[in-house]
């Protein structure tokens, strides 16, 4: 069953008899270069003192929905507590400096 998928015994025995004068049976090797570039992309320079507002707002949201997350019951609750997640994992990814993966991916 094998053969059939190959073509058939004839097709078998032209590729063993290319195989014993030495010929190549495979695929031709195509070589791929590709360049990647792996520099983060430049800082703007802050200052030591100046807070990051963004990284707080999504501090304060998270806090809030998660105060409601425990005060409400049910299921306003639980979505609250999954918003609250939701909003500390963005405060986090923002308050990394490269975390973004693929998403600045240039090649």
């Amino acid at each position: 069953m094998l053969r059939a998928f190959r073509g058939g015994p004839s097709a078998d025995n032209a590729w063993r008899a290319r195989l014993a004068r030495g010929g190549s049976v495979g695929l031709p090797l195509v070589a791929v270069l590709g360049l990647i570039d792996t520099r983060p992309p430049p800082e703007v320079p802050r200052r030591t003192c100046d807070p990051h507002w963004l990284m707080w707002l999504w501090i304060a949201l998270a806090t809030a929905s998660g105060y409601a997350g425990i005060t409400l019951s049910g299921l306003a609750g639980l979505l609250a507590m999954c918003a609250a997640l939701a909003c500390g994992c963005r405060a986090a990814t923002v308050a990394m400096r490269y975390g973004d993966g693929l998403r600045e991916h240039r090649q």
